[in-house]
This record gives structure tokens, C-alpha cells and sequence, in this order.
């Protein structure tokens, strides 16, 4: 029974790193936009437009809005302006994030998944990009944490590029 089990955890692994590649090619797509490094094609703009006329009912109107940040979008004329910020306060992990990190993480470019292969183990490696900051020297940080087995960390490494 056990070389079944392994055997399966083996095959997910495997299937995880498959469709893992399959997602960076999107990935990379959100980190353009985002940071404003394509411009949004009029036909996809039109499409949204057709969506949104089609997905509002009655229920929309009743939808609260937060305020914008103005002054985030008049700094940011293309892209997104505070989409990281914004996706991980509205993750559960932004309940760990505290006031003095938010000017920080407004720096924050991108978050990359980088899975282990199989001969490093269940583990995986986090790439926050920030842009140029005060904060810290260089703008990469890369976080590894390696897990021999899946959900048990077993050390991390950190470094700054």
C-alpha cells in the first residue's frame, strides 16, 4: 500500500508542476498589464464592456463599492495601481499584514511560484519583485522553503537579488 501511496503523490507532483508551466505564460500576461508594459487591446476592452452589460441585474446597483485611491491612480496612469496590496489584504494572509508593511508592499511588482522539482522535494520558492525602494537594497526577494514531505517545512532560505 505504501508504493501506491507514494506512487500517487508522485503522479500530483508531476501534474503540479505540468499545469503549474501551463499558468506562467498567464501569469506573465497579469505581470504586463498590471505593470503597464502592454497596452489593453480596444477589442478586449469592448469585450469587458459587452460582459458587464450583460452580467448587470438588479442585485449590481445593491453591490457596495470601496472608494478608489485617487491619488494611487493619478501616480499610476497605465496598469493597475495597488494590485498586489489590494489581492493580498483581500487574501486571508492580509489579516498578518500590519499598517507599517502596506508602504512596503506598495513597491510590490510581482509574486512568482516556482515549484521544486522532484529531486529537491515538495517545496517551492516564492520571487517577490518590487520596484526601486528605500526600504532595501536590490529588488528581488526570493524565498525558498523545502518540504521533503508536503505541508511540513522543513527550512527556509531567503535571499536579495
Amino acid at each position: 500500500m505504501h508504493d501506491f501511496d507514494d506512487d500517487e503523490q508522485k503522479g500530483i507532483r508531476k501534474l503540479e508542476i505540468e499545469f503549474e508551466q501551463k499558468y506562467k505564460g498567464i501569469y506573465t500576461l497579469r505581470d504586463e498589464y498590471i505593470n503597464a508594459k502592454r497596452d489593453l487591446d480596444a477589442d478586449l476592452i469592448k469585450q469587458f464592456d459587452e460582459r458587464a452589460k450583460q452580467m448587470k441585474d438588479e442585485d449590481y446597483d445593491k453591490i457596495e463599492v470601496a472608494p478608489c485611491d485617487v491619488k494611487g491612480i493619478q501616480n499610476t496612469p497605465k496598469g493597475v495601481s495597488d494590485f498586489w496590496v489590494k489581492s493580498l489584504l483581500n487574501h486571508p494572509i492580509g489579516a498578518t499584514i500590519s499598517e507599517k508593511d502596506r508602504p512596503i508592499l506598495g513597491y510590490l511588482q510581482n509574486i512568482e511560484l516556482d515549484l521544486h522539482s522532484e529531486d529537491k522535494g515538495e517545496g517551492f520558492d516564492l520571487i517577490f519583485t518590487f520596484g526601486a525602494n528605500s526600504y532595501f537594497d536590490g529588488t528581488v526577494i526570493r524565498k525558498e522553503l523545502h518540504m521533503k514531505t508536503k505541508g511540513v517545512l522543513d527550512k527556509t532560505i531567503s535571499n536579495t537579488i
